[in-house]
C-alpha cells in the first residue's frame, strides 16, 4: 500500500472519532459474523463493524442468553475476538459492546445464537466387522480415518455391543494415532469395539459404529508319553506336546479319573503364581514319583494373561514300578539266601527248599528306579507264613540290597563311645525255627514322607507260604578273652576295593565270640564314625532299628572295623577299633550318564530339555545348571527330581556358555538323603532368535505409525526399545503380537527403534528377553498448517488457518522482524484463528509485520512454523472523548504448588493461581500433561485453587501445568518427576 493511501484511511478514522462528542453516546456495535443461529462444529471467529468513538470493544460468550455463564470476556481494541479455549457442545451467546477512552460504555449490540456442535463420526476402516483374528499370527490393527478437529481418540474394547463392558482395567485406550495395536492379550472369544474422538480440550465427539471381532486363538496340539526307562521295572513317563504359538506357559492335568474329578488330580501344581501354568516348555517329566495306576492326562496353553487354551488329552497310560508280569518272572529278581563266605547249601528235606544257615543273610539285585526296600521277616507257623502275625516279625527298609538281623538283648554300655547310638533291635532269631521272607522295592519323591511311598510287588523267598531259612542258632564255642580281630579275619569289602552300591559287610566267626559291634568311619583313627551297630552274627547289612542307613559317595576312604564280644548281650569286648584289623574301602557309585544336551549343542528354544540314565539307589536327582564351570557363583536351576528328564522352567540367558550336571542323592533313614557321585559336566548355549523388521514398516510422516516384525516361535511377548531424537530412551514392554502402534512420540525428527522377543520365565511380568532386532527408523515430522490467511483493516485484523490432524494446539507468532528475533506476540490457541487485542502501541502505531503458526500437539511437540506472512495494519488513531487511559495491557500469572509426581504413585498436586497483584484468579484453565499422565483439563475456583491426582508412568520426566485464561499470558508450570 502507498502512503498516501494510509494517510487517507488516517484522516478518515481521525475524523469519524472526532465527530463524537465527549461524554457521546457510543452506539451498539452491528454484528457482522458468524450469523443469528448459526450452527458451526469448530468456533468461529466473531466479527463486528467499528463504533464512532470506541476506543475498545468487550466481547462476551456465555452459554445462557441472560450472560450469568459467561464463558469469556474479552477486552479488545480489534473489530474480531477468537476464543483460545475450545468449548463443549451446546447452545451459547455472543454480544459487543463499545468503550470510549475515558470509560463510558456503550449499548450492547443484539445477541446472537450459536449452536456448536462438534460431532464428527468416525469411520472405521479396518478389520471388517465380523472379521476374525487369529493369534498370534495375525496382530490386531483397529484403523479409522482422520477426524477434523480430533487431536486424540479413545479405543474402546468390550464383550458387549454397548461398550459398556471395557477389556482390561476397564478404561478405554487413548491414542493420538489413527490405527492401534493390541497392548494386551485377550481371552478367546468375540469382542466389540468403537471410537470416540476427542478435542483439545477433552471434549468428545460421536462414538463411530460399533464393530465386532472375534479373537481366536488356536489351542490344540498333538499329545504323547513316553518311557525314559527301557528297563521293564520301571515307567518312567516324560509327557510331550507340540508348542502353541502364543503360549506362556502349560496348564497340565494328570489324572486316575477320566472324567477329571479335582479330588483324583495327581499333578500337577502352578509354578507361576496366579496362573495355571505348571510348566514352561512342551516336555514334562514329574518331579514326583506317581502311584501305581492307569492315568489320564491333558495339556492346555495359556497366554501372558493367564487367559487359558482348549484341553487336550493325551494317550492314556498306565504307571508301573516293579509290577513285571509273571511271565518275565519276578520283580525282585535273585532273591536268594547266602551267609556271610558266600551261597550257602539248600537243605531238601521233606521236599522244601530250606536253607539251614547260621548266618542268615537275605540279598537281591537291585531294582531300577528303586530308592529303597522294604522286607518282612517273620516265623513259619502252622504251614503257613502269617503276613499280618503280630509277633515276632522283622517290618524294615533297607537302602542296601541285602537284610541281615541286628543283635538283640544287648545289655551293656557302649565299648567305644563316639557319639551315635549303636544300632540294634529287641527282635531274637530263635534256634531251629524256619523263617518266611518277601521283599518290595519302594521309592519316594523328594520332600515326600513315609506315607508318600510308592510300593513295588512283594517278591516271595522262595514262594508264598514257603520258609526261606531255618536258623540253626550260634554255633557252639567256649568264651574268648581276650577277644581279638585279626585282618584276615575280615571278609567283604577289602582294604583296596571299591564299591558303587551300599556294602554288605562280612566277616568270619572269631571263635568264642558270640556278638559284634560294628563301626564305620570316615577317618582312619575313628574320631568321626558315621555308622555303628550291634550284631550276633558275623554280617551286617547297614541300617538303623527303624530306618534305612545310606553312605555318602566319597573321593577318599571309608574305614570299617568289628569288634568282638565273647557274650551274647554285648559284653566282654577287650578290643578296640585300631587293634582290629580296620579294613578301608572306596564307596563310589556309577554316576548318571548324561543323554541331553549334547556337549556343546546349541539351544534355540525357549526352555531347555534334561535328559540322563537312571543309576541304581537313587532316591532322587538333583540337577544343577550354572554360568560357571566350576558351579561357583550360583546356580541357574538346582533342582530335585524323581524322573531322570527335566524342562527348566527358565530361559537361561543366550550367547553363552552353560554347564549341567546331575548327581543321585540316596536314602539316610527316614529324613535324611546322602549325595552320591556327580556326572561328568555337560555343556551347552543358548540361541534366542531375533526378530526381524517388516520391510514394509513405514520411515517418516506425520501420523503416528505401527510397525511390524516377523513373529518369533515361543515368544510371549515382545519389548520395542525407541530412542527418541533428544537422545531419551523409551521401552514399551510385553507387546503380545508381533506389532505395536505409537499412542505419541515425544519430539520431533528421526527415532530409532528395535524389538526384541521375550520367553517364557517364572514371573509372567518378568520374561527371560531375547536380542535386539536390527535398527530400524521413522522420521517424525509435524508439517505446517496450511491455508494461512489475514484479514485486516483500521482496528481489524484476524488471521486464520486450516486445523491440522492431530494438532492440540497452534502456537502464533508476530514480530516487527522477518527474522522473529523481537516478538510482539507468541500465543497459543485451541482454534484455527486469532484476533490479537491491538492493545499495544506498536499495533496502534500500525505498519508492516511478520506473523507464522505451528501445531503443537497432545504430548507439546511443536510442528514446522508455516512460511513467513506478512501484513500492514494502518495506525489507529487516540479516540479524542475528553481524555482517559489506554485499556490494561495483558496480566501474567504468579502460579505455586504444593505436592510432587511420583514414578507410578498417585500423588494430589495443588495449583494456586494469582494475577500479579498477588490476588486469586478464579476460572483460570489449568490442564495437565506429560510423564505419561492422563491429560485432565480442570478450571481454578474463587481462590485461585485446583487439585489434580496425578499419576506420572514415565521416569525421568516432567508433567506441565498449563495455566490460561483471557487478559492473562499462558503460563505453563512444570515439576519434575520424582523416582518414589
Amino acid at each position: 500500500m502507498s502512503r498516501t493511501p494510509r494517510i487517507v484511511l488516517a484522516a478518515l478514522a481521525a475524523a469519524l472519532v472526532a465527530s463524537v462528542p465527549a461524554g457521546g453516546v457510543l452506539v451498539a456495535p452491528v454484528l457482522t459474523g458468524p450469523d443469528p443461529g448459526a450452527n458451526v462444529d469448530e468456533l468461529p471467529a466473531f466479527k463486528w463493524e467499528a463504533v464512532v468513538g470506541a476506543a475498545t470493544y468487550t466481547f462476551e460468550f456465555a452459554s445462557d442468553p441472560s450472560f450469568n455463564a459467561t464463558q469469556a470476556i474479552v477486552t479488545t481494541k480489534n473489530t474480531r475476538a477468537t476464543l483460545k479455549t475450545l468449548v463443549p457442545n451446546g447452545t451459547y451467546y455472543w454480544r459487543v459492546r463499545a468503550n470510549s477512552a475515558g470509560g463510558t460504555l456503550g449499548d450492547w449490540s443484539e445477541v446472537r445464537e450459536l449452536e456448536m456442535s462438534w460431532a464428527p463420526n468416525p469411520a472405521l476402516q479396518a478389520p471388517a466387522d465380523g472379521a476374525t483374528i487369529t493369534y498370534p499370527a495375525q496382530a490386531l490393527e483397529l484403523r479409522w480415518n482422520v477426524v477434523p478437529g480430533a487431536s486424540r481418540y479413545l479405543v474402546k474394547i468390550a464383550t458387549d455391543p454397548e461398550l459398556g463392558s471395557l477389556v482390561w482395567d476397564g478404561e478405554p485406550i487413548e491414542t493420538a494415532a489413527t490405527q492401534f495395536a493390541l497392548s494386551r492379550p485377550l481371552a478367546p472369544g468375540t469382542y466389540y469395539w468403537g471410537i470416540v474422538p476427542q478435542n483439545a480440550e477433552g471434549h468428545e465427539g460421536e462414538t463411530s459404529e460399533v464393530r465386532s471381532f472375534v479373537w481366536a486363538w488356536p489351542s490344540d496340539t498333538e499329545l504323547d508319553v513316553v518311557d525314559l526307562v527301557p528297563a521293564p521295572e520301571l515307567f518312567d513317563p516324560r509327557f510331550s506336546w507340540d508348542p502353541v504359538p502364543g503360549a506362556a506357559g502349560y496348564d497340565v492335568e494328570i489324572n486316575f479319573s477320566s472324567d477329571w474329578t479335582g479330588s483324583s488330580k495327581v499333578c500337577c501344581d502352578p509354578i507361576v503364581s496366579s496362573t495355571e501354568i505348571d510348566t514352561l516348555g512342551t516336555e514334562f517329566a514329574p518331579t514326583d514319583a506317581l502311584a501305581n495306576n492307569t492315568y489320564y492326562w491333558r495339556v492346555r496353553a495359556v497366554d501372558t494373561g493367564g487367559n487359558a487354551g482348549e484341553w487336550n488329552e493325551g494317550p492314556v497310560f498306565t504307571k508301573t514300578f516293579d509290577n513285571v508280569p509273571p511271565v518275565a518272572g519276578p520283580s525282585i529278581k535273585n532273591l536268594r539266601m547266602r551267609d556271610n563266605v558266600g551261597d550257602p547249601a539248600t537243605d531238601t528235606d521233606g521236599g522244601t527248599p530250606v536253607v539251614d544257615t547260621d548266618v542268615p543273610v537275605v540279598t537281591w539285585d537291585a531294582v531300577p528306579g528303586a530308592s529303597g526296600y522294604q522286607v518282612i521277616v517273620l516265623p513259619f507257623a502252622d504251614g503257613v507264613c502269617d503276613w499280618t502275625g503280630s509277633g515276632t516279625k522283622w517290618d524294615k527298609q533297607v537302602a542296601v540290597t541285602a537284610w541281615t538281623p541286628l543283635g538283640w538283648n544287648r545289655t551293656t554300655g557302649d565299648p567305644y563311645p563316639s557319639g551315635l547310638t549303636i544300632s540294634s533291635e529287641n527282635i531274637p532269631l530263635t534256634a531251629g525255627t524256619e523263617y518266611c521272607v518277601r521283599v518290595r522295592a519302594i521309592d519316594r519323591p523328594p520332600g515326600g514322607t513315609l506315607n508318600d511311598l510308592v510300593y513295588g510287588d512283594w517278591a516271595y523267598l522262595p514262594a508264598n507260604n514257603q520258609p526261606a531259612f531255618k536258623w540253626n542258632g550260634p554255633p557252639a564255642s567256649t568264651a574268648c578273652s581276650p577277644c581279638t580281630m585279626s585282618g584276615s579275619g575280615y571278609g567283604a569289602p577289602l582294604t583296596g576295593s571299591t564299591v558303587g552300591y551300599m556294602p554288605l559287610f562280612t566277616w568270619q566267626p572269631v571263635a568264642g565270640a558270640e556278638s559284634y559291634y560294628v563301626l564305620v568311619a570316615r577317618d582312619p583313627n575313628f574320631t568321626n564314625v558315621i555308622d555303628y551297630a550291634y550284631t550276633r552274627i558275623p554280617a551286617y547289612a547297614p541300617r538303623e532299628s527303624l530306618a534305612s542307613v545310606g553312605y555318602a559317595d566319597e573321593t577318599t576312604l571309608y574305614y570299617w572295623a568289628v569288634l568282638p564280644a565273647d557274650a551274647a548281650n554285648g559284653s566282654g569286648v577287650s578290643a578296640e577299633p585300631l587293634t582290629s584289623g580296620a579294613q578301608s574301602f572306596t564307596k563310589q557309585s556309577a554316576p548318571p550318564d548324561l543323554v541331553g544336551p549334547v556337549s556343546s549343542a546349541v539351544v534355540d528354544t525357549p526352555t531347555t530339555v534334561f535328559h540322563w540314565e537312571p543309576v541304581f539307589g537313587a532316591r532322587y536327582y538333583r540337577l544343577q545348571v550354572s554360568s560357571s564351570p566350576t558351579f561357583a557363583g550360583g546356580l541357574l536351576t538346582n533342582v530335585l527330581t524323581d524322573a531322570t528328564s527335566f524342562t527348566s522352567n527358565t530361559t537361561y540367558a543366550g550367547d553363552t556358555a552353560l554347564y549341567w550336571r546331575v548327581r543321585a542323592e540316596a536314602e539316610n533313614g527316614s529324613s535324611e538323603v546322602v549325595a552320591l557321585t556327580w556326572s561328568e559336566v555337560g555343556t551347552f548355549s543358548k540361541q534366542l532368535p531375533q526378530p526381524v523388521l517388516d520391510p514394509a514398516n513405514p520411515t517418516n510422516g506425520a501420523f503416528l505409525p505401527t510397525v511390524k516384525w516377523s513373529p518369533v516361535p515361543g515368544a510371549v511377548s515382545y519389548d520395542l526399545r525407541l530412542v527418541e531424537p533428544d537422545g531419551d530412551l523409551k521401552t514399551f514392554t510385553k507387546i503380545p503380537a508381533a506389532a505395536g502402534t505409537f499412542t505419541k512420540m515425544t519430539g520431533v525428527g528421526i527415532f530409532t527403534w528395535r524389538v526384541r522377543a521375550n520367553f517364557p520365565s517364572l514371573s509372567l511380568g518378568s520374561p527371560t528377553p531375547g536380542p535386539y532386532s536390527l535398527l530400524g527408523t521413522f522420521n517424525h515430522t509435524l508439517p505446517e498448517p496450511t491455508g494461512p490467511a489475514e484479514e485486516t483493516g483500521v482496528g481489524r485484523l484476524l488471521l486464520s488457518w486450516n486445523p491440522r490432524p492431530r494438532a492440540d494446539e497452534y502456537r502464533v507468532q508476530i514480530s516487527t522482524r522477518a527474522d522473529f528475533a523481537t516478538l510482539v506476540e507468541s500465543t497459543t490457541t485451541q482454534t484455527t484463528a486469532h484476533a490479537p487485542l491491538l492493545n499495544t502501541t506498536v499495533y496502534t502505531a500500525g505498519g508492516t509485520f511478520y506473523w507464522r503458526v505451528a501445531m503443537i500437539d497432545a504430548d507439546l511437540n511443536l510442528g514446522d512454523f508455516t512460511g513467513i506472512r506478512s501484513f500492514t495494519l494502518p495506525a489507529i488513531p487516540p479516540p479524542d472523548d475528553g481524555g482517559g487511559d489506554d485499556p490494561p495491557v495483558v496480566q501474567r500469572f504468579k502460579v505455586t504448588s504444593t505436592g510432587y509426581p511420583a514414578r507410578r504413585k498417585t500423588k494430589t498436586i495443588t495449583l494456586t493461581v494469582r494475577n500479579a497483584s498477588f490476588q486469586p484468579v478464579a476460572g483460570a484453565r489449568v490442564r495437565v500433561s506429560g510423564a505419561g499422565v492422563k491429560i485432565v483439563t480442570k478450571r481454578t475456583g474463587l481462590t485461585g485453587k485446583v487439585s489434580f491426582r496425578v499419576r506420572a508412568t514415565r521416569y525421568p520426566g516432567k508433567v506441565t501445568f498449563r495455566i490460561s485464561k483471557a487478559g492473562f499470558t499462558t503460563l505453563k508450570h512444570v515439576k519434575t518427576v520424582r523416582p518414589v
